[in-house]
């Protein structure tokens, strides 16, 4: 687990030094070299490093070049995921037959839109990429690459939703989901950011979520009203049904009670932050959509599961802005996201257990 721990401390570093006023200016570069460095992790990493490799390796290689049929693959539609992700093989099938090139390619592509988005939202880029480091980064980068495409753009839905951009907001949501279906759970949020937001909604969708998720009401919902005309209704019946991704998150595991806990933080301290953090309105829709849909709707395990922790990602700004504005010390703001981050990162390396990292080291 070396590699990772080194890299986390190397951000943990990056983000105290450019805490001091007098060295914000060079945040982009530390933050860029950062998502750099994520990029050449995820991309030289061996079969041995997540699940889905061999998979996405195989793909790779069933698609050809843009001038050999490639785009005639993708249009005859012969493939069980999303479309955008297809169009995107073939351009670098175009370019390379190296199948570490395409996962380098992939994370560049993930983390340069990670770069643009995130840092329109923040002012703390370094201390959000410590806790995405600790988390999200496994997830979006390591294992499931299409999703990590899709969640890239959270941030930049949520730029377009606050200022009131909705063509632009719902666009983007609509191109994310030709990446991964899981850019659905999107939509939730958008269509309530046209409500008037009030800080009791919080103790009301919270406390729905709970009852919901404790009568196990999703699956019914999911069996009974889904539409088979929805793209990937069947497989999303699939998976709820299959004892092993239908049961995979319980009804207050670790994320939940996480989620929970910081939708009560959120309303203990709303008058507070709502005019102190960027966008907090927005982002706050986003977390909360991410409780609701995680404890409500538990029992529907991988489902809930991959869309919450798509609208989820925004916690990587959240807590670290919260926190800076409540303790106001420099020095205890981080201490307290590090520590969060580094809880974060112990849980997914020794209770998850993902994998040791393993290199490949050339080209």
């Amino acid at each position: 687990m070396g590699p990772y721990f080194f890299i986390f401390f190397i951000v943990a570093v990056l983000a105290l030094f450019h805490s001091d006023r007098d060295y914000r200016k060079n945040r982009d570069i530390s933050a860029f070299f950062v998502f750099l460095t994520l990029t050449l992790l995820a991309g030289l990493r061996t079969s041995q490093v997540g699940a889905d490799y061999l998979n996405y390796k195989s793909i790779f290689f069933e698609f050809k070049g843009v001038f050999d049929g490639g785009l005639k693959q993708v249009i005859e539609g012969d493939y069980f995921f999303e479309p955008g992700f297809a169009v995107l093989i073939v351009f670098i099938r175009t370019f390379t037959d190296s199948s570490i090139s395409f996962f380098i390619m992939v994370a560049f592509v993930t983390s340069l839109i990670n770069f643009f988005a995130v840092k329109k939202v923040t002012d703390f880029l370094l201390l959000s990429l410590l806790i995405f480091f600790s988390y999200d980064f496994f997830t979006n980068y390591m294992v499931a690459i299409r999703f990590g495409i899709a969640t890239s753009f959270v941030f930049l839905v949520i730029f377009f939703l606050a200022q009131k951009r909705f063509i632009y907001s719902f666009s983007t949501i609509c191109f994310a989901m030709t990446f991964h279906t899981a850019a659905v759970g999107m939509l939730l949020p958008f269509f309530m950011s046209f409500l008037k937001f009030k800080r009791w909604y919080i103790i009301v969708l919270t406390l729905g979520a709970l009852v919901f998720g404790y009568l196990g009401l999703g699956k019914i919902i999911l069996n009974s009203m889904l539409p088979g005309w929805v793209p990937r209704a069947d497989s999303a019946e699939a998976y709820s049904a299959n004892s092993q991704y239908g049961n995979s998150l319980g009804y207050l595991g670790f994320i939940n009670v996480k989620y929970l806990l910081i939708s009560v933080f959120l309303f203990i301290y709303w008058d507070l932050l709502k005019t102190r953090v960027r966008f907090f309105e927005s982002i706050c829709l986003f977390l909360l959509c991410a409780m609701i849909i995680r404890v409500g709707f538990h029992d529907l395990g991988f489902i809930s599961g991959r869309v919450s922790a798509l609208l989820g990602v925004v916690e990587i700004v959240i807590i670290p802005s919260a926190v800076v504005f409540l303790f106001k010390q420099k020095l205890v703001s981080f201490v307290f996201v590090f520590s969060y981050a580094l809880i974060h990162l112990f849980f997914l390396l020794y209770v998850r257990g993902f994998s040791e990292y393993d290199f490949h080291g050339v080209l």
